[in-house]
């Protein structure tokens, strides 16, 4: 739900965009004008491969802090409280405030991350047998993307049945979809992170405490997971 309702909180905030920058709302890739600097046009891809350099740099220590601190089910439901926030606010979405709507986009983006980092690190719990494990996995696949899809189709419906300017339209269908996503967030979310998933100890517990005894020891955390990363994907192209 919450990648869905990105897509419609997207083509609203690209709309604002483009009647703030002084655009034609029904081509706006011919616009030249520019607002806060950027093409209205190319604000998403601007933000997506900010966000791809953020998440890179982010997994890395995310990762290592899952792997060598008992923090994990902390971290797990902190991501999900917080995203819970974040997308409450960004359904109050609208022309004057579209710009700090944007920004907290970036960072919900990032924390969906972060969650998503940390209930993959419990997939291996759910069975020692490798072909079984690929089975839920493909489950969680075909329903992500199924879920995706029944969504789209209800909010595009939806959206046809709003009447007004387009502007308009795709704020109240931005709004819907984020209130939606919502109320889905509070239920999944707190069954899953007050019931569902356990509390882990560090695969260490002592790894993380000798590792920021100093400073110059703290850069070790953030190295040991690019060493990880670095394993992961030679593993991945020999494997």
């Amino acid at each position: 739900f919450l990648a869905t309702s990105s897509i419609f909180l997207s083509t609203a905030l690209v709309k604002i965009a483009s009647k703030a920058a002084g655009c034609d709302l029904d081509d706006p890739n011919e616009c030249d004008k520019r607002v806060y600097g950027l093409k209205p046009s190319s604000m998403l891809s601007i933000i997506l491969m900010i966000l791809g350099a953020a998440s890179a740099i982010l997994m890395t220590l995310v990762g290592a802090l899952l792997d060598t601190s008992n923090y994990r089910r902390g971290v797990g439901a902190a991501s999900a409280f917080t995203l819970c926030i974040l997308t409450f606010i960004q359904s109050f979405v609208s022309e004057k405030n579209w710009f700090p709507m944007l920004l907290l986009n970036v960072a919900g983006a990032v924390t969906m991350t972060v969650n998503i980092c940390v209930a993959l690190a419990y997939l291996p719990e759910l069975s020692n047998d490798e072909k079984k494990r690929a089975k839920y996995n493909t489950f969680i696949q075909l329903a992500f993307n199924l879920t995706m899809v029944v969504f789209l189709v209800g909010m595009t419906i939806t959206s046809s049945l709003l009447q007004g300017e387009s502007i308009q339209v795709a704020i109240w269908t931005a709004r819907i979809s984020l209130i939606i996503t919502f109320i889905a967030q509070v239920l999944c979310y707190g069954i899953a992170w007050t019931r569902l998933f356990g509390p882990r100890e560090a695969n260490d517990s002592s790894q993380l405490e000798r590792k920021l005894e100093s400073y110059s020891s703290r850069c070790s955390l953030f190295t040991s997971g690019l060493h990880s990363l670095k394993r992961t994907v030679f593993k991945v192209f020999q494997q």
